[in-house]
């Protein structure tokens, strides 16, 4: 992980985004590099600079979870919109949980249930699950289907989702 860091902060320091985002998520993490917060976002400010989808996504998380920097449910809803505008499965997906549970915005199941739908579409297993259950149980304005909750599920549990394997198993 040093070496890798190494050569990502050499590519950051040339204006690299996608090192710049990574090398964020290494200082996150402490990942090769002492954990740093603060270096973590001002990479991730940079690689937001230049578009990168991924570092929006991963500031999110951060303004969510209240790491580095004060929880900020509002920032971090807007970053993953953000994100989810450009296709990333994993802020469609986060920002459906948030939908479903209240969770920094009013509970909606069936917004939860579009954006599950998109990312899972985007191959997101975690969404696939969700998509999945929804379908079990008739949530967010499906109507019961228990082919496709199967289908779902077993497309999460190829991807190794234990929640999958199991609701599989079960069905």
């Amino acid at each position: 992980d040093e070496n890798a860091a190494e050569w990502y902060a050499r590519a950051a320091a040339r204006g690299e985004d996608r090192a710049q985002c990574t090398l964020g998520t290494f200082y996150a993490k402490g990942r090769g590099v002492p954990q740093n917060y603060n270096e973590a976002i001002r990479l991730y400010n940079l690689a937001i600079r230049q578009k990168n989808v991924q570092a929006h996504y991963e500031l999110a998380v951060l303004y969510h979870r209240g790491e580095g920097l004060p929880k900020d449910d509002e920032k971090a809803v807007w970053l993953y919109r953000l994100a989810a505008e450009k296709g990333h499965a994993k802020a469609r997906y986060d920002l459906g949980l948030l939908y479903e549970y209240g969770d920094g915005l009013p509970q909606n199941m069936e917004k939860a249930v579009q954006l599950y739908r998109l990312a899972a579409n985007g191959g997101n297993e975690d969404a696939q699950f969700s998509l999945g259950h929804a379908y079990e149980t008739g949530q967010g304005g499906l109507k019961k289907d228990l082919k496709e909750a199967a289908r779902l599920y077993e497309l999460a549990a190829q991807k190794g989702n234990v929640q999958a394997m199991n609701s599989l198993g079960y069905a």
